[in-house]
């Protein structure tokens, strides 16, 4: 059995009807599955145990990050086979609870349902033949793009007011779907009150975004957003 079939078997134990409908997407450290439960389509975003590291880019997402135990920090730090199965189970809850906070609080994130210890089952941004694209593959028109920047902005002032920013933003983790941005991968979001990297996540966050929108108003959205 696959990947992919056992993260569904498992899933099936609470849901019986669920089905695996097909791959819709494989990164690097997860699988985002098209599964069917009673007719209706969600995203099964499952996370690869083989692929969480704690490598030089991944110590800056993990600075101040707070473990209950000197071992599970060391184990993090070693990057060995406990130290990734606990990154996989903390980014899993935690990227359920943030996307659930932020699509209350009205930001442009997709909706959750439910999770367990390394998948969270979503909201399908997509039809059964085509997931939603990339924001970096849809043609928008000027008053499209001034009203979606405005919008992906909105979303970051609300993450920070959370405490959080998204740490890795970029037209490359925005879906385009039914006229409207959607910003997803939340899993290595970064915590305002204890990573000393945090504003400098953010600045690179709204440069990414500025930059694909031509804007040059970099330093003024920063200062309105941390105020």
């Amino acid at each position: 059995m696959s990947t992919r079939s056992q993260s569904v078997e498992i899933w099936s134990k609470k849901y019986p009807s669920i089905r695996l409908v097909k791959n819709i997407k494989s990164g690097k450290e997860a699988d985002c599955l098209l599964v069917d439960i009673k007719n209706q389509l969600y995203c099964l975003k499952t996370y690869k145990n083989r692929s969480l590291s704690t490598t030089q880019g991944n110590s800056l997402y993990l600075a101040g990050k707070y473990f209950r135990n000197p071992s599970q920090k060391k184990s993090v730090a070693k990057g060995n086979k406990f130290g990734k199965d606990l990154i996989r189970r903390l980014w899993t809850k935690r990227e359920f609870y943030l996307l659930k906070k932020f699509y209350e609080l009205g930001a442009n994130v997709p909706g959750v349902f439910d999770y367990n210890t390394d998948s969270i089952l979503m909201e399908y941004l997509g039809d059964i033949n085509l997931p939603a694209p990339l924001l970096k593959d849809v043609d928008l028109d000027q008053n499209q793009l001034n009203q979606v920047f405005d919008q992906i902005i909105d979303s970051i002032k609300t993450f920070y007011t959370c405490g959080i920013v998204h740490g890795d933003l970029s037209e490359f983790n925005i879906l385009w779907w039914q006229d409207s941005p959607y910003i997803i991968d939340f899993p290595q979001a970064i915590d305002v009150r204890h990573n000393p990297n945090a504003n400098e996540f953010l600045l690179r966050d709204i440069g990414n975004i500025c930059k694909f929108f031509g804007k040059n108003n970099l330093e003024e959205i920063f200062t309105d957003v941390v105020r």
